[in-house]
């Protein structure tokens, strides 16, 4: 695993706390799979899309080396070498994710 692609997981900026939780658990898996595969926390790429970020999560997502893409390209992220993070997402992800690829891990 070298990949996290978080899909839909929600504007930040205005600290709903369980949107909090899962920005924050996406760091964890960023440094988890860094110390797992013994490698700078910089080599594990990260990318989160969500139609309703703002410039500020932009912002917060970037300073903590979270690339922020528009769609589809988190979905054409995807690969087997990704962990997918999705919660409640608005649009039909699962089924997007079983057609296009075969990731590691789905949370």
């Amino acid at each position: 695993v070298t990949k996290i692609v978080a899909l839909a997981l929600g504007q930040i900026y205005d600290a709903n706390k369980q949107r909090c939780r899962q920005h924050a658990l996406v760091l964890a898996l960023k440094q988890f799979i860094a110390k797992h595969n013994a490698t700078d926390l910089d080599k594990v790429q990260c990318f989160a899309q969500d139609p309703q970020y703002e410039p500020v999560d932009k912002q917060v997502l970037a300073e903590r080396g979270i690339t922020v893409v528009n769609d589809p390209r988190g979905i054409l992220e995807i690969d087997e070498t990704s962990v997918v993070v999705t919660f409640s997402a608005a649009i039909p992800v699962w089924a997007l994710i079983a057609d296009m690829a075969r990731p590691a891990i789905i949370v």
